[in-house]
C-alpha cells in the first residue's frame, strides 16, 4: 500500500496529483483527521527543523518519529483511530433493514443484486454521470428524468409497461412503494416453488424433454370466453385438503381466484369440490360464459356422463350438474397439470390455512410468476 500510493513520501505529507485513483483520493480526505491523532517524538530534529546535528553524546539521535497518543505505545491502530473518529458522533439509524435482506431465502447472487440497487451501485447513468463515464445522467429509453437503479427496474414507462403487462399493476401500491420494500417484498416469495418453476420451466431442463419430448402450455379461451382452472389437493387421499381455482380473461388476464381448506378429504372430493365453488363463484359474478380446465380426468368424466346414483359424491356432483345448466355457455376440458400448475399452488395454499374460502382478487406472490409463464406462452415438458 505504501509503494503504491505514498511513492517514497511520508504518509502525513504526501498529496494526489491529476488522475489518482479514488483510493488515493479517499487517503487524502482522511489526512488532516489523522495529523490530529499523532503527535512528533524530537530526535535529531530533521522532522521538525529544529537541530540538525547530534547534540547529545558523540552519536546522533534518532530520527523524529511520528507516535499515535491514543495508544500507550504510541503504535497506531485501526481500531483507537475508529474510537477517534467516532468521538461524538453517532449514526443516523438505518433506512433499510438490511437483516431482512440477508435472510432472504433467494440464492446469494440475488441478494448482492438487491444490496447493489439500493446502494445506487448498479452502472445507470446517475452513477456513470457522476463517476464522469457519461455526458449525461437522463434515461436513454424515456429520456425524461435521471436514470437511477429504481427508475430503470420500476418506474421507467419502458419498465411500468413491461410489470403491468404481467399483471404486477394490480398488486397495492406497487409503483409507489419506497424502493427496499418494494424489492424485498418483490424477492419475498414461496421459494421453494418458484425456484422449482424456474429451474423446470425457464431453464428448460434438458433431462425433462429427452423422457418424452411432449411439451404442453396453458391456452387462453376463445374471444367472448373466460376460463376457469380448479384444482384439488389431498395430503393422504384421505388427510388434509384443499382446492384452488382462478377465473382469467380471453387475453390470458387475471380476474380474481380461490383457495379454501376443506379439513381432512379425499382427493376426489377436493377436485370436485374446487370446480362447484368455481361454479358458485361464477354465478354470483355474472359469468356466464367460460371454459373449465382440470387435470383430474375421473372428475370431468363423473360430471359429464357418469351414473352417480350409488356413488359416495353422488350429491356434490349432482349440485355441479345443476350448476352447469345455468350458463348460456359452457364446456370442461381435461389439461395435463404440468399446465395446471397455477391453480395447484393455489390448492397447496388451502390445504396449508386454515379458512373455508378466500376469494383472491389480486394474484397471491405465490403465483405470480406461473401466471407470467402462462401469459407468455411458456411450454412445459410433459413428466
Amino acid at each position: 500500500m505504501t509503494n503504491k500510493y505514498v511513492r517514497g513520501n511520508e504518509f502525513l505529507d504526501f498529496s494526489c496529483k491529476a488522475g489518482d485513483s479514488y483510493i488515493s483520493k479517499g487517503i487524502i480526505k482522511a489526512q488532516n483527521r489523522l495529523k490530529e491523532g499523532f503527535r512528533v517524538r524530537i530526535g535529531d530534529g530533521s522532522g521538525t527543523r529544529l537541530w540538525f546535528d547530534p547534540w547529545v553524546g558523540d552519536t546522533p539521535l534518532i530520527g523524529d518519529v511520528m507516535t499515535w497518543k491514543l495508544e500507550a505505545n504510541g503504535k497506531y491502530t485501526a481500531k483507537s483511530r475508529y474510537r477517534f473518529f467516532m468521538d461524538g458522533y453517532s449514526l443516523p439509524p438505518p433506512t433499510i433493514d438490511w437483516k431482512k435482506l440477508w435472510k432472504l431465502e433467494c440464492p446469494e447472487h440475488m441478494k448482492f443484486f438487491i444490496w447493489l440497487v439500493l446502494n445506487e451501485s448498479l452502472p445507470t447513468n446517475s452513477l456513470r454521470a457522476r463517476r464522469g463515464m457519461s455526458a449525461s445522467n437522463i434515461c436513454r429509453r424515456c429520456n425524461m428524468v435521471e436514470e437511477t437503479c429504481i427508475h430503470c427496474l420500476r418506474d421507467c414507462p419502458v419498465a411500468k409497461h413491461t410489470w403491468v403487462h404481467f399483471d404486477f399493476g394490480t398488486v397495492p401500491n406497487f409503483f409507489t412503494m419506497d424502493p427496499a420494500n418494494w424489492l424485498l417484498n418483490l424477492f419475498h416469495r414461496d421459494i421453494e416453488y418458484e425456484f422449482t418453476f424456474i429451474k423446470e420451466v425457464f431453464l428448460n431442463n434438458p433431462s425433462f424433454s429427452a423422457k418424452t419430448g411432449i411439451t404442453v402450455k396453458w391456452g387462453k379461451p376463445r374471444p367472448g370466453l373466460l376460463k376457469l382452472n380448479t384444482d384439488g389437493s389431498s395430503l393422504g387421499n384421505p388427510g388434509p385438503a384443499g382446492f384452488g381455482g382462478l377465473f382469467r380473461d380471453e387475453n390470458g388476464r387475471w380476474i380474481c381466484g380461490f383457495s379454501s381448506h376443506l379439513g381432512n378429504r379425499t382427493n376426489m372430493f377436493a377436485e370436485l369440490s374446487a370446480i362447484k365453488h368455481g361454479l358458485n363463484i361464477a354465478i354470483n359474478r355474472g359469468f356466464l360464459r367460460f371454459v373449465v380446465d382440470a387435470d383430474c380426468l375421473e372428475a370431468i368424466n363423473l360430471i359429464m356422463e357418469g351414473d352417480i346414483s350409488t356413488h359416495h359424491l353422488g350429491v356434490i356432483i349432482s349440485d355441479i350438474r345443476m350448476l352447469r345448466s345455468r350458463f348460456e355457455v359452457i364446456s370442461f376440458n381435461h389439461v395435463f397439470r404440468e399446465v395446471n400448475h397455477c391453480v395447484d399452488a393455489l390448492a397447496k395454499l388451502g390445504t396449508s390455512s386454515n379458512e373455508n374460502l378466500c376469494v383472491w382478487e389480486n394474484p397471491p406472490p405465490v403465483i405470480s410468476l406461473g401466471l407470467m409463464a402462462d401469459l407468455a406462452a411458456t411450454s412445459f415438458c410433459r413428466l
